[in-house]
């Protein structure tokens, strides 16, 4: 069961590089969630940094690469990117860290895709967690092997940093169960319409890379994204603010694509 259901998830996961005027400027994961390509993905992930920024998003420069497994590398563009939410009793609006991307031309074969759960994620729920390491090697030192090394095999990715693991190393899948969920509930479009976000916590830690890709439930669907790794306190006296991972990871729940969908 499971090992349709990893195969399943990787299909429909994407690498993502975002690129300005040339340079670099972000990497991460995403995953379609519909059969022409339109991709869910952290807004971080497209902007490179938060706070969210409309100039990032909307910057002419601004050049979007996703690959698939097995697939050439398709340039995409911005339909959403990130979500602000004025809160009653708060000081700044709440930004929501999920982006719609959508390629720039239509992609000619039905791209693997996951279903949208947009349901809220259960207390206790196992779930599976995927995305793009930028942390692991080319399994066995394959583009050191193969003719003409690193540079034919990169022949693969148009441009995106490291492409070709894409193909060769794939999306890494994990196993944890949901332990918290904090949820919020506000008005949105002049508080006429209601807006549940949920943000829960899933003991295990992704890998750098993964933020933007995809939580799943045992049956498969998206149930949420990828938002970062959680951190703690290792604070001391040489190095009062030092931070380390937790183990956990922080995905955001799908509840919040209904009203991105309208806007």
């Amino acid at each position: 069961m499971h090992q349709s259901l990893y195969k399943n998830i990787q299909a429909a996961c994407c690498h993502i590089s975002v690129s300005v005027s040339g340079e670099l400027v972000s990497e991460g994961s995403g995953f379609a969630f519909l059969p022409e390509g339109q991709v869910l993905t952290a807004a971080h992930v497209v902007t490179g940094r938060v706070p969210i920024q409309e100039k990032d998003y909307v910057d002419p420069n601004q050049k979007i690469l996703c690959k698939f497994p097995g697939r050439a590398e398709e340039e995409y563009r911005v339909h959403i990117c990130g979500m602000n939410i004025e809160v009653p009793g708060f000081s700044e609006a709440v930004q929501i860290d999920i982006a719609i991307i959508v390629p720039i031309t239509s992609i000619p074969n039905p791209i693997n895709h996951l279903i949208a759960n947009t349901n809220p994620p259960n207390l206790g729920q196992t779930v599976f967690v995927a995305g793009y390491s930028d942390e692991v090697k080319v399994p066995f030192g394959l583009d050191r092997l193969a003719s003409g090394g690193e540079a034919s095999l990169s022949q693969a990715s148009q441009s995106s940093h490291g492409g070709y693991m894409t193909d060769l190393g794939g999306p890494i899948v994990k196993k944890g169960v949901i332990g918290n969920i904090v949820r919020a509930v506000c008005g949105y479009a002049n508080n006429s319409k209601e807006l549940q976000i949920e943000l829960f916590y899933i003991d295990n830690s992704i890998h750098s890379g993964a933020s933007g890709g995809p939580v799943c439930n045992e049956r498969g669907e998206a149930i949420g994204i990828i938002s970062q790794r959680s951190v703690t306190s290792a604070s001391q006296e040489s190095a009062p603010n030092l931070e380390v991972p937790s183990g956990c990871t922080i995905g955001i729940g799908l509840n919040p694509i209904k009203a991105l969908a309208e806007a």
